[in-house]
């Protein structure tokens, strides 16, 4: 080793001569009583926690003045003129097939086909 090492690890040891450390007992106590207060606050945390929780569910659920909301009421709708289109008064333009009054629907059944007819509903 260097003379410069050796004399920087001659003035550690000599300045850790002066320093009084506490017995390994005394350490292992203090680190014991700090886990112990670490745990206590953990719990106790959790206990607040978990009774803010239940008193504010319990606050909304049960509360027996809570009525729920009723959608607002909207007014009919009205005819759109968006696409400067007026709105047509009176019958709705029929589509063909569509029976006339009348007059039975069309069937989309081919002639000479058997159309199907569901089973009546069981009682």
């Amino acid at each position: 080793m260097s003379n410069e090492l050796e004399r920087a690890f001659a003035a550690l040891s000599a300045d850790a001569g002066y320093v009084l450390l506490e017995p390994a007992s005394a350490i292992r106590k203090a680190g014991d009583r700090r886990t112990a207060t670490r745990a206590a606050a953990g719990v106790a945390a959790g206990v607040v926690a978990l009774a803010g929780v239940s008193i504010g569910a319990h606050a909304v659920l049960a509360d027996p003045d809570r009525t729920t909301p009723v959608p607002a009421d909207s007014p009919a709708p009205t005819p759109s003129t968006q696409f400067g289109i007026p709105p047509v008064k009176g019958e709705p333009p029929r589509r063909s097939g569509d029976a006339t009054p009348g007059e039975s629907p069309k069937s989309n059944v081919p002639p000479g086909a058997e159309a199907v007819v569901p089973p009546p509903p069981v009682q």
